[in-house]
């Protein structure tokens, strides 16, 4: 198997067939048949060449009803010349990956690396085939124990091999690949080296900065193991909730008329008065609320300079709106800064247009959202600031209403407001309206809108000036501790500030399960001195949610949803 893929990268098939036409797939090293499976639409011969029986009896079976897929069993080489008029005159990829591998069950041990004699048996090359070699590692310097030197051939010996096969051919390590092309294929092979090659300095750095691999997968077991076993308890409490679905929907039908009535009238009352925070979809898509400023006549004249940054990483789809949403604001005195990962989706052309707009951007790989931010935040410098994620939304007039509220609250640090939530139309599809701040719950859960956060620069330096990059979802939570903890003043506005995207790639929903669990309990322990369960964080938070939902009934009644329909939201 490849240090970098585990098999052949379809990709760099992509780029030959691009510059060729190749018929006919020859392996050597069936395995499992994975490869062969991958390749299967692609050429209109396979063969597969498998030294173990078991393996090749697996393959076979795997492949029988194929019609254009022939699965052998025997020695590469002896294969190869018996199958040579089949490919000698047709465009061939050949796939040499014999050599012995170590993995259980393979064969090879007493003769290791027959790719020398596989070679000899292709014997000449015609002008359009082309010879993949993988695991270059191992020939390109002696393979390590537990392999036989002396049964491996040197990266010359090969080189010597291949163009005694044809003169017209070019040799190229690509990705732990050696490749044997045609020469007019050459820009296409570049063209895929340069856009998907492994820089191994940068591998290796990346390998140091993170610690050994060993200590990740064994940090990583930790995570799935507990994971899985969390997904176990909620399997069992879903089919416990089913059963008591069933059992209350059979109650409610053999009830008489009336007290089905009052059964409505009650599972009304008590949509009413449930928490909205933490909830996503809450209701059904609805036209975004327009929100006007009423306050860009009345800034101050010294407006003070906002600085935010938006970390992002293919997100390409949504970043535009993310971009118009801060620039559409009409705020004079606006530091914006873009910080991309290394996006490879439309996201560096949405950029480019809005160049000239941004205080600036870069597109680089990180190691994460809370890297990228800190980049980002590296260069500015702005009295106020924020980040925004490339997915999100500040709703129109939000820097207006946060400008303004600084200038009439010196003394507050910190100030978020409430969210909307939307989908990946924009339309609205939820609400959180919190009831006030709240310094006591940071300890136990984090109900601050991200998307509405904005500081001061003076408690950003008094708390570190740097998100913890050893964070990858909860940072913004882990923030708010670190600026509790260092005096901050708080302060809510009780207005929609921000709209949070819920979306079906979003990162919040893929880390939360991954790592998010973990870093809450991780806060919790440093903020209380333990890990709490959650009838614990239920009750600690219930006085919250209790002001929440009143705050919430509030605002319905305010706005007239509750005369806009019987039906509660």
């Amino acid at each position: 198997m490849g240090a970098v893929s585990f098999s052949l990268d379809s990709r760099l098939i992509d780029a030959l067939n691009s510059a060729l036409e190749l018929h006919i797939f020859v392996e050597t090293g069936t395995f499992r048949g994975d490869t062969v499976a991958r390749v299967a639409s692609q050429f209109d011969r396979i063969f597969s060449i498998e030294l173990s029986e078991s393996l090749w009896n697996d393959a076979s079976t795997r492949f029988q009803s194929a019609l254009n897929i022939t699965v052998l069993n025997g020695r590469s080489s002896d294969k190869l010349a018996e199958i040579r008029t089949t490919f000698e005159d047709r465009p061939t990829l050949f796939w040499l990956d014999a050599h012995w591998c170590i993995a259980t069950g393979t064969a090879g041990e007493l003769s290791q690396c027959p790719l020398l004699d596989e070679l000899k048996a292709i014997e000449h090359l015609n002008a359009e085939s082309v010879i993949l070699i993988d695991d270059a590692r191992l020939f390109l310097a002696p393979p390590l124990a537990p392999h036989e030197i002396s049964q491996w051939p040197n990266f010359d010996q090969i080189v010597r091999q291949l163009f005694a096969m044809s003169e017209h051919h070019e040799v190229m390590v690509i990705n732990d690949v050696i490749a044997f092309f045609p020469r007019r294929a050459r820009a296409a092979v570049e063209t895929y080296a340069q856009d998907f090659g492994t820089d191994w300095l940068i591998a290796s750095n990346s390998l140091k900065q993170n610690g050994t691999a060993m200590n990740e997968l064994t940090a990583k077991e930790t995570v799935i193991q507990g994971l899985t076993g969390r997904v176990r308890q909620q399997t069992e409490t879903i089919a416990n909730l089913s059963a008591e679905v069933k059992y209350f929907h059979d109650l409610y039908n053999a009830l008489p008329l009336p007290l089905r009535a009052l059964a409505r009238a009650n599972l009304r009352m008590t949509r009413i008065v449930r928490p909205r925070l933490g909830q996503l979809n809450q209701y059904s898509p609805r036209p975004l609320s327009a929100l006007k400023n009423p306050l860009l006549s009345g800034l101050p004249i010294a407006q003070p300079k906002i600085s935010i940054v938006t970390p992002s990483f293919a997100q390409g789809r949504f970043i535009e709106r993310t971009l118009r949403s801060v620039l559409d604001q009409q705020y004079a005195n606006l530091e914006y800064v873009v910080q991309d990962g290394g996006s490879h989706d439309e996201t560096i052309d949405v950029l480019k247009r809005y160049d000239d707009r941004l205080a600036g951007w870069a597109s680089e790989q990180d190691t994460g959202q809370s890297q990228a931010i800190n980049r980002g935040f590296a260069g500015t410098s702005g009295e106020i600031m924020a980040w925004l994620n490339s997915d999100d939304l500040l709703l129109p007039g939000s820097l207006a209403i946060i400008a303004d509220f600084f200038d009439r609250n010196p003394d507050v640090d910190v100030v978020y407001g409430n969210r909307l939530m939307i989908d990946e139309a924009d339309m609205e599809i939820g609400r959180w309206i919190l009831p006030g701040h709240d310094s006591a719950v940071l300890s136990w859960a984090d109900y601050i809108p991200q998307e509405t956060l904005f500081w001061r620069r003076r408690i950003w330096e008094k708390a570190g000036g740097r998100i913890d990059e050893t964070f990858r979802f909860a940072m913004d939570w882990d923030l708010l501790v670190r600026f509790r903890d260092a005096g901050a003043k708080f302060a809510h506005i009780p207005q929609f500030l921000g709209a949070f995207r819920i979306h079906e790639h979003q990162k919040t929903s893929a880390a939360i399960t991954e790592v998010g669990f973990e870093e809450m309990d991780r806060i919790r322990k440093r903020t209380l001195g333990k890990v709490s369960d959650r009838a614990q964080i239920r009750r600690a938070t219930a006085p919250f949610l209790l002001r929440h939902i009143v705050a919430d009934l509030g605002y319905r009644i305010k706005t007239g949803l509750k005369s806009r329909s019987t039906k509660f939201d």
